[in-house]
């Protein structure tokens, strides 16, 4: 893959001067400090309830303003994958969750104020007794429930989800929910 650093300068000395060595790491020609490009961690919930209905929510922000998607957002430090899902379905939806089930992780690019951040989606299964207090919150402009076999995949924002909600319906279908 060959893409721009996420980075202009240098963030040991503030110098220009920066050269790939590696794919993925770069060296600093005045300090000779080293510079990485590593994944950041972002995480989505698949959340059903009794009725196996799915909740999706429409973006309000780029990227993909206005598609669908699943409620999740990036980690903050110190968090575990299931506490900050937790916390990004609370932000997003209202709704508290937890137990959740790992389902798969997947690489994924998000451009966000002209700079692309390359992320590594970790998605989960979760269960809710019913979604009636979900409502369109933090960078939300609608909730909606779905019936798992009545997704359409193709409508969905980023192609990690797409990855993801395409092994969940086929494990879905293949085991008879």
């Amino acid at each position: 893959m060959d893409w721009p650093p996420p980075f202009k300068v240098c963030y040991h000395c503030g110098s220009a001067s920066i050269r790939r060595i590696r794919e993925t790491a770069f060296e600093c020609g005045d300090c000779s400090g080293h510079l990485f490009i590593n994944p950041v961690s972002a995480v989505a919930g698949i959340l059903l309830d009794p009725a196996d209905r799915m909740l999706l929510i429409q973006r309000a922000k780029e990227p993909a303003k206005g598609k669908l998607s699943l409620p999740g957002g990036f980690l903050d430090p110190g968090e575990t994958a299931e506490e900050g899902l937790a916390r990004e379905v609370r932000e997003e939806t209202g709704l508290e969750v937890g137990g959740f089930q790992y389902v798969g992780g997947f690489p994924n690019h998000y451009e966000y104020d002209g700079t692309v951040y390359h992320t590594l989606d970790l998605f989960f299964e979760g269960r809710v007794e019913s979604f009636a207090g979900a409502s369109a919150l933090d960078e939300v402009d609608a909730v909606m429930e779905v019936p798992v076999t009545e997704i359409d995949i193709e409508l969905l924002a980023f192609p990690s989800v797409k990855q993801a909600l395409r092994i969940f319906c086929a494990n879905y279908e293949n085991h008879g929910n």
